[in-house]
């Protein structure tokens, strides 16, 4: 899904969005407030079950791309790092499964368990699971001694034991308003009340001048300055670039590459979770070969490419850096590791 372009007004500030962006908002609120209540609903007649490990959720407030995926590998990492064993817990968005099953990135596709499950599968055992109970039951059944939920904030049906909250710093939370008159989940002020932390995903360009959003000047809870770290493949040192991207702000893919020194001669942007079809990827290939160019791509879209592409594509790697990781280490101490028992959700 790409978002609609009112949803983020300050991206067009100079430019403008036209009329759309001030009737549409307006216009779609009635579908906002019944998207709301049937949420708040839903949280107020569920009431959560605990895991037999505690459980911690990585989640946001919008719809779309904030890093919830590289946070929640950085935190269990970390986890690992305290000689735990993590598993991760995701609904497998964009795959067929309902699960609950474990994923195996030798034999499980995109279109079966989502991209995001075979990415986080890479660095810990994960677990696709519509039905998040019977995940963490097959989580726990299988070894797991903590489970690190990627996304789910929404989700009543199991108690979290640590919420974080993954925010962009630059976008924040767009115009402000619920689906589908903007990208928020639901409100502000409730999704906040619910979260133990936040985790201010900053870009790397001045550290000295990081941005904290209106709505978070006043989250008396830690927030976590942090940023999404790349580096260069020392493959494409001097090498002419052709860079695609099916994820949530292709743009900013785009400008971490250039930032690096590489040298970008096109690049192509698709909705986020995109699968590409043959079609699609032989036309890059030929344009690349045009430009004289090798092909690059975002970790989350080498795992929906099939083998035979993936040997065709470069991948721009990184990983989620923490200002100040002695933060999200006494959380998981105060929260993850703590003899206190919820009774239920926030």
């Amino acid at each position: 899904m790409r978002s609609p372009d009112f949803w983020y007004p300050q991206d067009f500030a100079e430019t403008g969005t036209g009329v759309a962006a001030r009737i549409l908002p307006v216009a779609l609120c009635p579908g906002s407030m019944l998207y709301n209540a049937l949420g708040q609903a839903r949280r107020a007649l569920t009431k959560p079950l605990r895991a037999d490990v505690k459980v911690i959720c990585i989640g946001n407030l919008t719809v779309g791309g904030t890093g919830k995926t590289p946070t929640a590998i950085a935190v269990a990492r970390q986890l690992t790092d305290r000689h735990n064993t993590p598993f991760f817990l995701t609904r497998g968005f964009g795959g067929r499964a309902a699960g609950p099953l474990a994923v195996d990135p030798s034999r499980h596709t995109s279109r079966q368990v989502g991209d995001e499950s075979l990415l986080l599968a890479r660095h810990a055992p994960t677990i696709v699971s519509h039905n998040r109970l019977k995940g963490a039951e097959l989580a726990v059944e299988q070894g797991a001694d903590i489970i690190v939920m990627d996304d789910g904030f929404q989700n009543p049906t199991l108690v979290q034991d640590l919420s974080i909250i993954v925010v962009d710093a630059q976008r924040g939370f767009g115009n402000g308003r619920i689906i589908p008159a903007g990208p928020l989940r639901e409100s502000i002020t409730k999704g906040l009340a619910r979260a133990h932390a936040i985790v201010l995903m900053q870009t790397d360009d001045d550290r000295s001048n990081w941005i904290t959003p209106d709505p978070l000047q006043n989250f008396r809870r830690p927030l976590i300055n942090a940023w999404y770290q790349t580096w260069q493949p020392a493959t494409l040192e001097s090498e002419r670039v052709f860079a695609f991207a099916g994820i949530g702000r292709p743009q900013k893919f785009f400008q971490s590459a250039a930032k690096l020194g590489l040298h970008i001669v096109d690049t192509m942007a698709y909705p986020d979770h995109h699968a590409f079809t043959s079609s699609e990827f032989g036309i890059m290939v030929d344009r690349a070969e045009t430009y004289g160019a090798c092909l690059l791509t975002t970790e989350k879209d080498f795992v929906r490419l099939t083998k035979q592409q993936q040997d065709l594509v470069h991948v721009l790697k990184g990983e989620t850096c923490f200002e100040n990781s002695a933060q999200l280490d006494q959380l998981l101490a105060d929260r993850a590791f703590s003899s206190e028992v919820d009774t239920g959700s926030r």
